[in-house]
């Protein structure tokens, strides 16, 4: 049985030889494990690795097979890791520059913040103020629609009107102060980050380094630090 393999492998070898006597021929291995030799590839094994071999039987060039799907999507994954990766970096090194010409100490930054702190606390303060009225109107209202109901004296219907008109204000001045609230929050976090990030680049450098700097193109990716 070897060596009647031997003989076909050798018979297949000259066969193809004598078919491309006049130029280079290819050897590829099917998915059964057979060694194959031809002048051509056929179609059924171009998904198939293969050799580009001389005349004289010496390898020219190995052709890879093509890439599977999930190769493909490996590689496509891959590549967009990298691009995300290097958009961060840029957008990084956007956000430093930017934090380091924005603020020249971690003082100015508490300073920039406690103002922009203390200007919403303002807007909330006159907004509770003006909420504090219309609870004052609401409540008389309240009381002279529960009157005209007791005594029948009239239609209360421009009172219950204006309750609900009262009602949508406080509401909406409600809704007000909680979002200014949370905008406070906000900049407070936003504020503690910028102040972190800014004491590790004056650690490392990098005021000298933000003077240095060319302004980058692309929107960045991270949030933009907090400014007067």
């Amino acid at each position: 049985m070897i060596i009647r393999s031997a003989l076909l492998f050798m018979l297949g070898f000259c066969l193809a030889s004598a078919a491309a006597a006049g130029g280079q021929f290819y050897k590829w291995v099917d998915a059964q494990g057979r060694v194959h030799y031809s002048d051509a590839v056929p179609p059924q094994a171009a998904g198939q690795q293969r050799e580009v071999k001389s005349q004289s039987g010496q390898t020219l060039q190995t052709i890879a097979p093509p890439p599977t799907r999930q190769q493909l999507a490996a590689k496509r994954r891959a590549h967009e890791a990298a691009l995300q990766a290097e958009q961060h970096l840029r957008a990084q090194k956007e956000y430093d520059r930017t934090l380091l010409l924005t603020f020249s100490s971690v003082q100015e930054m508490k300073t920039a913040r406690d103002e922009r702190l203390r200007a919403i606390t303002a807007q909330m303060k006159l907004t509770q103020e003006r909420t504090d009225k219309l609870q004052a109107r609401l409540q008389a209202q309240r009381r002279k629609a529960l009157h005209i109901e007791r005594t029948g004296a009239s239609d209360p219907t421009p009172v219950y009107a204006e309750i609900a008109q009262l009602q949508r204000h406080i509401d909406a001045n409600g809704i007000f102060i909680e979002r200014q609230l949370q905008e406070q929050e906000r900049i407070r976090r936003q504020f503690a980050r910028d102040m972190a990030r800014y004491r590790e680049l004056m650690a490392a450098g990098g005021k000298s380094a933000a003077s240095r700097s060319t302004s980058l193109n692309g929107r960045s990716g991270l949030p933009a630090p907090a400014s007067q």
